[in-house]
């Protein structure tokens, strides 16, 4: 079993609708719905993509970018760099235009020219990449269902990292992620999985959907107040926080470990069918 970043397991490109540039600020945007994102990173695209590969026009590429765009921060600790945007004529994923391997570049490194500078793009990883096991990212980048709710969910390690954990001690095994990906029921809870992020109900107010600050020096969720509840931490409090969950009270706990522990069995049953 692998603990640490395995190369051959790529978060940030992993392959069909797993790709992800959460640690770039891509949701910290006034707006971060799909539509909204998908017609900025279209945008960029195109504008991008006829332009000479020369540090002027790359300014002037950021300088009218800034004047197309609104360029309120919810997180103003965070930037957001306005190099990302969709690298196939899909529009199916979402990288960096200054990144060797995008259209165009034919092999040059430009993120000299990005808000964080070459160094700090080429050796970031992510929590999620160092912390997951090599199986639990497998299932992930092979299930997810498009870039902007895989983008959601990969970079909430802590999240990921216990939802895999009580599945499995449910399962009393390691999961098979090959044998999850051939059953259309695990895919279906997979699914479920995926939507936890934007449809969750009990986001504390103020709290965005969207991505926030992934870096591993972010400080912690902030805590769910379990005494003024009058009951003991929840078994899914890592999940909770990282939901940024506010509970009114007892009973919108339980109705949420409910949620939870439904999808947790749920796709427990379908790998013990698998």
């Amino acid at each position: 079993m692998h603990s640490i970043a395995d190369e051959s397991l790529s978060l940030c490109q992993g392959g069909g609708g797993a790709s992800c540039a959460a640690c770039c600020g891509l949701y910290n945007l006034a707006d971060p719905s799909f539509e909204g994102l998908s017609a900025i990173l279209r945008r960029r695209a195109d504008a991008f993509s006829d332009i000479a590969r020369e540090a002027g026009a790359i300014a002037r590429y950021t300088a009218r970018i800034e004047s197309l765009e609104r360029q309120e921060r919810p997180n103003e600790a965070f930037p957001h760099c306005p190099f990302m945007a969709f690298t196939t004529p899909e529009h199916d994923r979402v990288g960096c235009l200054l990144h060797p391997m995008a259209p165009g570049n034919n092999g040059t490194d430009y993120r000299d020219l990005s808000l964080y500078g070459s160094m700090a793009c080429r050796l970031y990883i992510c929590p999620a990449h160092q912390v997951l096991e090599a199986r639990h990212k497998r299932l992930l980048t092979a299930s997810a269902p498009d870039w902007y709710l895989y983008g959601l969910l990969i970079p909430e390690a802590a999240l990921l990292k216990s939802f895999f954990a009580h599945v499995e001690a449910e399962l009393g095994a390691a999961l098979d992620p090959e044998a999850a990906l051939a059953c259309p029921a695990c895919l279906e809870s997979m699914a479920h999985l995926y939507d936890l992020k934007p449809l969750w109900p009990y986001r504390s107010r103020g709290a965005s959907a969207g991505g926030g600050y992934v870096f591993s020096e972010a400080p912690d969720p902030k805590p769910i107040d379990y005494a003024a509840l009058g009951v003991a931490p929840s078994p899914f409090d890592p999940i909770f926080r990282a939901l940024c969950s506010e509970f009114a009270s007892e009973q919108d706990l339980r109705v949420a470990e409910n949620a939870i522990r439904s999808l947790i069995l749920d796709l427990v049953r379908a790998l013990s069918r698998a």
